[in-house]
């Protein structure tokens, strides 16, 4: 049908290439972020700034108030705009998130902002929107991991730590092992690993049965590949108190281990121990 027609002409190989076209298409899909965009962007192709805010004006106004997702995304596209050719840029897309934070969720909007100043490599607004948001969202977990893992990427370690700490005053309880351990993770990756490490240790100094901490934390050790460490956090862990379910898994997390990274010798042992673990629990039962 025309419709389909004319929607396929979006990623077909017949690409809307006029006014004309995007109009045909705006007017068929009047709720559709992607033409409206998509829209912008070829007024952008023609040098045609003001028409392209003309047309994201449109579509904020047009899109119905039911498809906040659809509009979120305009908003989003419309900041970009005016961070790539905005007059005094820094300040007529601040202006315009100003404006455009009643009409959408406030955290999703922030997030979405500081994405475009991590892309375009603003360190100074990044920061003001990451203290921003650590105010507004105190008791959101993944708003505090993500200026932890923003101040990591910048190199500055201490920093991110001192955030930490700030986020885990202000979160509960609950959300303190998750994000101590997900922060360990952001350590790993950023090549702070004696940091990470000490984060790992301090959780499971508090919670030594939590099998998956351990695994966790062993996969990381794994992926450095230092064998003596490995193989001294799994010793550790089968010398513990636990339940046989969970030394189950440990067991068969280091034999798989050592299959792949050990040799006969090294995996027979892990085995052997395995054995010996079971014989003892038969004999205490």
């Amino acid at each position: 049908d025309v419709r389909a027609a004319e929607l396929a002409r979006i990623t077909g190989a017949d690409e809307p290439n006029s006014i004309s076209d995007f109009e045909r298409l705006v007017l068929i899909s009047p709720n559709d972020s992607y033409v409206w965009i998509r829209y912008m962007a070829f007024q952008l192709s023609l040098k045609e700034v003001d028409e392209a805010r003309k047309v994201a004006e449109r579509a904020l106004e047009v899109i119905n108030y039911r498809e906040q997702d659809e509009k979120h995304n305009v908003w989003v596209a419309y900041l970009n705009l005016e961070f790539d050719y905005g007059n005094q840029p820094e300040e007529a897309a601040m202006k315009l998130f100003k404006r455009g934070l009643p009409y959408n969720d406030e955290k999703k909007f922030y997030s979405a902002l500081l994405s475009i100043l991590k892309e375009k490599e603003k360190d100074d607004m990044a920061q003001q929107v990451l203290s921003t948001m650590c105010k507004k969202f105190r008791d959101s977990p993944d708003v505090w991991l993500s200026s932890i893992e923003y101040h990591l990427s910048q190199g500055r370690e201490k920093i991110a730590s001192n955030v930490m700490n700030r986020g885990l005053k202000s979160l509960e309880d609950r959300e303190h092992v998750g994000t101590i351990s997900q922060t360990a993770l952001m350590h790993y990756k950023y090549k702070y690993y004696e940091q990470a490490r000490h984060m790992f240790e301090s959780i499971l100094k508090s919670y030594p049965k939590r099998t998956d901490l351990w695994s966790v934390y062993i996969d990381q050790e794994v992926k450095l590949g230092e064998q003596a460490r490995i193989r001294n956090l799994f010793e550790r862990i089968i010398h513990m108190e636990m339940p046989a379910k969970k030394m189950k898994f440990i067991f068969k997390k280091y034999l798989d281990y050592e299959m792949v990274n050990g040799n006969h010798e090294s995996t027979e042992t892990v085995k052997q121990k395995a054995m010996a673990y079971v014989q003892s629990r038969i004999n205490v039962n």
